[in-house]
């Protein structure tokens, strides 16, 4: 009689709701000494049929009652209301739920919410059980490819930015990379090389080359912008990159910049080309090699 246990723990959730919000001359006549025996109750017979619908599942290969998992989600949803200090232990144990009947489209962001709300209350080890789920699942690549990608994502970031300094997540940042690297996303693949450079600075040459992918991505894009200021942070010191390696990129640079100009002037329209030599010299953003040259050129 499993639908009647779910219904009277629906009431029992719109009682204690009333309780917590009554004025004080009713509260006294509403009882909640026993709130915590019903709880304690509300979580076994969840814990009972969850783990029937998962034998149900091995037994014949994928057969199980739809209205047994319903009720399964029906506990989790009431002891969210009732015990909410253990919320995030619910969210964790929805996602479980689903995954165990094969459900990974609805697992996927039940344990998302599990994280977030790990996040919220500083419960470390429900991130990560959380996390290695999804990650478990995403491996599985069950899910449409995009859909996929998305998830794969949130786990990576997520694990990296928890715990920046972990056997798993210095696995995690070149593989997150290689992902923004595919996508064209030069500026996330950027930050992945900053993250894993903070965290692990003894990997350099790894993130030296990882930087080299990302600044061939500025360049392929033309993006003359994005390359000058990351020049000007190499000159600072970030990644350690030799003398020899930042000038190769100034030339680069500075290649890139005056092509069109240099074109302007072979055409004969010498005042443009010159009035374009000057707009990079009076910019800012422009290291002073290129600004040199550029002087030289007008």
């Amino acid at each position: 009689r499993f639908a009647d246990h779910e219904e009277t723990s629906r009431q029992m959730v719109a009682y204690y709701k009333k309780a917590a919000t009554a004025d004080e001359d009713l509260k006294k006549l509403l009882k909640v000494d026993l709130k915590e025996d019903t709880i304690e109750k509300m979580r076994t017979l969840a814990g009972f049929l969850q783990i029937k619908l998962a034998r149900d599942m091995k037994a014949d290969g994928g057969s199980y009652k739809n209205s047994e998992l319903e009720i399964v989600l029906s506990y989790f949803h009431h002891l969210i209301a009732l015990d909410t200090k253990r919320k995030v232990e619910y969210l964790y144990f929805r996602g479980e739920t689903y995954y165990s009947v094969r459900r990974f489209i609805d697992s996927a962001p039940a344990y998302v919410d599990a994280v977030n709300e790990a996040k919220l209350v500083k419960n470390e080890e429900l991130a990560r059980k959380s996390l290695n789920s999804l990650l478990a699942l995403t491996g599985m690549e069950v899910l449409e490819k995009e859909l996929n990608k998305k998830y794969l994502i949130f786990a990576y970031t997520e694990h990296t930015g928890i715990w920046p300094r972990d056997e798993k997540s210095e696995q995690i940042y070149p593989k997150l990379f290689e992902i923004y690297r595919f996508d064209k996303q030069d500026e996330k693949a950027s930050e992945v090389v900053r993250s894993y450079h903070k965290a692990y600075p003894e990997h350099l040459k790894d993130q030296q080359e990882l930087m080299t992918k990302v600044l061939d991505m500025f360049i392929d894009k033309k993006d003359t912008k994005k390359l000058a200021a990351w020049i000007h942070e190499f000159k600072k010191g970030f990644l350690s990159f030799s003398k020899a390696t930042i000038e190769k990129t100034e030339i680069t640079l500075g290649n890139m910049l005056f092509l069109e100009y240099q074109d302007l002037a072979k055409k004969g329209d010498k005042l443009a080309a010159a009035q374009g030599f000057e707009s990079i010299y009076n910019n800012k953003l422009y290291t002073d090699k290129v600004k040199f040259q550029s002087a030289f050129f007008a």
